[in-house]
């Protein structure tokens, strides 16, 4: 069982790197990492509905606040999104045309931001937005933690089972040999 887990627990890391190396995602960003990426994700998209929404709340211009929001992306691939976005926008496009274009968020929180947008809460809007994908992140996490703390349990257990077995046959074959004699 436990080698098993092991044996699981590589085949998952191998997986990953595989399929970040055919995405062309670089290693040292994170993003490729099973259970760990998705919530980097959420978390990134959670921090972008959020600057976006105290950017708009100042009356920044809707191009501005793309471009400062991008900047504050931590992944280039999030980042380079939202560079788009604020090139759209440059162009005349609007908030939601802009986000759609951006393929950032789901289309229910894309809904949420349009009904925003036309009522004249856009920063409203996006706040819910940043609320609704911390609360998606604190569900993940607690998703995580149920996962990983038996796999932790089981990678200590695997180590003292190794520890006392490399302890425990050596005295064993002396104690053999002791009786031999």
């Amino acid at each position: 069982l436990v080698i098993g887990s092991l044996v699981g627990l590589v085949a998952l890391i191998v997986v990953g790197l595989i399929i970040a190396r055919k995405r062309g995602r670089g290693v040292g960003s994170g993003w490729w990492i099973p259970i760990v990426g998705p919530l980097r994700r959420t978390a990134a998209r959670a921090s972008l509905a959020s600057t976006l929404a105290l950017l708009l709340r100042r009356r920044m211009p809707l191009h501005a606040a793309l471009e400062e929001a991008a900047a504050s992306c931590e992944g280039e691939e999030l980042r380079s999104r939202v560079a788009a976005m604020a090139s759209h926008a440059e162009q005349g496009g609007s908030l939601i045309d802009s986000l759609d274009q951006g393929a950032v968020f789901e289309p229910s929180l894309l809904w949420l931001v349009e009904t925003g947008e036309q009522t004249g809460s856009a920063a409203d809007a996006l706040d819910d937005v940043a609320r609704i994908q911390r609360e998606r992140l604190a569900r993940g996490l607690d998703r995580c933690a149920v996962l990983v703390r038996p796999a932790f349990e089981l990678a200590v257990g695997a180590a003292v089972l190794a520890f006392a077995y490399a302890f425990l046959v050596p005295m064993f074959d002396y104690v053999r040999q002791l009786g031999m004699r």
